[in-house]
């Protein structure tokens, strides 16, 4: 017969790797696929689109497709910070960031220099992605967010998120990033000498 401890530890081992902790089903998270930051009336505004997966399955396994909602929040703050935590309370179940994959800017924004307050407060948290496409535009938010690609195909594959051979203005970009590369260089030169 096994001595008492074996099966005590036998017993723990099974409870501890018995599953995953703190998994989620993928219906009860809210995903971010884009972003938009805006600067209007002195206030930061910021524009998230929010999809469902629920056709990426279905058309991977080539069943009926049903149209896709996509939905935009809106939150308004003094600072990026104040203006993303406005659109929690509109949402009812977790947001997920991890999935987001273009962050879009108005020119206001650009003007404003919000470019670099969002990268830094980006560049705080984990869970946004370091690979993001980054757009500026003169149009509305709600109506950027709310396009529809061809074919009823999956927001996921619009061009916003995979813009594969559009043309950009580097121009307006110019000045933010270079501005946001001097800064990170000096933050990582500043670090390794305390280090």
């Amino acid at each position: 017969m096994l001595p008492l401890h074996l099966v005590i530890v036998l017993l723990l081992s099974s409870f501890l790797m018995g599953g995953c902790w703190n998994a989620r089903e993928i219906e009860t998270m809210n995903y971010i696929n884009a972003l938009g930051v805006d600067y209007v009336n002195n206030k930061v505004v910021v524009h998230a689109q929010i999809l469902s997966f629920t056709n990426i399955a279905k058309m991977e396994a080539g069943g009926q497709q049903t149209p896709e909602t996509v939905a935009t929040v809106k939150g308004e703050g003094e600072n990026f910070l104040t203006a993303v935590f406005q659109i929690y309370p509109s949402s009812q179940q977790r947001l997920t960031w991890s999935h987001m994959r273009a962050l879009v800017f108005t020119e206001e924004a650009i003007r404003h220099g919000l470019v670099d307050q969002v990268l830094d407060e980006m560049d705080r948290y984990y869970e946004f992605r370091y690979t993001l496409w980054a757009y500026s535009t003169h149009e509305a938010m709600v109506e950027l967010f709310h396009a529809k690609p061809l074919f009823h195909i999956s927001v996921l594959y619009s061009q916003l998120t995979d813009p594969g051979d559009i043309s950009a203005k580097p121009d307006l970009w110019k000045k933010s990033l270079e501005k946001w590369k001097k800064r990170s260089r000096r933050t990582s030169k500043a670090f390794l000498r305390k280090g």
